[in-house]
């Protein structure tokens, strides 16, 4: 009768658990960065705990520079593979049917970013030049390395914790330009591993 009830269980649990185990193999748990994929957008609502929704901004289409956000989101390589189960009883059942599927990459990276510069093809201030360095004009939001959600915070002060390489970058200005309004973006995004990536954005008319 015991084994009877086990069974039961056993079944209970593979049925709902939202998980089919014919689609729940292996899954790599890490992720290394190997290149960076970035969209512009535009902010169209913020909500109570500084997240916000956006959409695509059309090409040469002016947006107000506090609702522009810079998007950057990691190209990878996977690696490792979960293949940890838990004990019920006599059974041992793979964790990876024990429950909903983890995403692949679900531990995060062990790469850390060092540093995230910013530049400009125009004077970012009326007593600027195209040499300066815009980080400090911006603030940073996303997810992180293992899919917490980062809320908007001051891109220095969030550097130079030297974060763990995050699955997607959200670049927010917090400052308006006095110089030029039209303004094409520069980032450079340096691993503490010695990985540098840059990325451009198309030419922007910041109002």
């Amino acid at each position: 009768m015991k084994k009877i009830k086990k069974v039961l269980i056993l079944l209970f649990i593979f049925n709902f658990s939202g998980c089919n185990p014919k689609n729940c193999g292996d899954i790599p748990k890490s992720f290394d960065v190997i290149g960076l994929e970035l969209t512009v957008k535009k902010k169209l609502e913020t909500y109570s705990d500084g997240s916000f929704s956006t959409q695509s901004l059309d090409t040469n289409e002016t947006v107000k520079y506090s609702d522009l956000v810079i998007e950057i989101v990691p190209q990878v390589n996977y690696y490792g593979q979960k293949n940890n189960s838990f004990h019920f009883g006599n059974f041992f059942i793979p964790t990876a049917y024990a429950g909903k599927c983890p995403s692949p990459g679900f531990q995060g990276s062990s790469e850390q970013i060092s540093d995230l510069l910013i530049f400009s093809n125009q004077p970012f201030l009326s007593s600027g030049n195209t040499t300066d360095t815009l980080s400090h004009f911006f603030e940073i939001s996303g997810w992180g390395h293992q899919s917490e959600g980062i809320k908007p915070k001051d891109l220095l002060t969030f550097i130079a914790t030297q974060p763990y390489a995050m699955q997607k970058i959200k670049l927010t200005l917090k400052t308006k330009p006095t110089g030029s309004d039209a303004h094409q973006f520069t980032i450079l995004y340096q691993q503490t591993n010695g990985e540098e990536y840059e990325l451009t954005t198309p030419n922007l008319q910041l109002d």
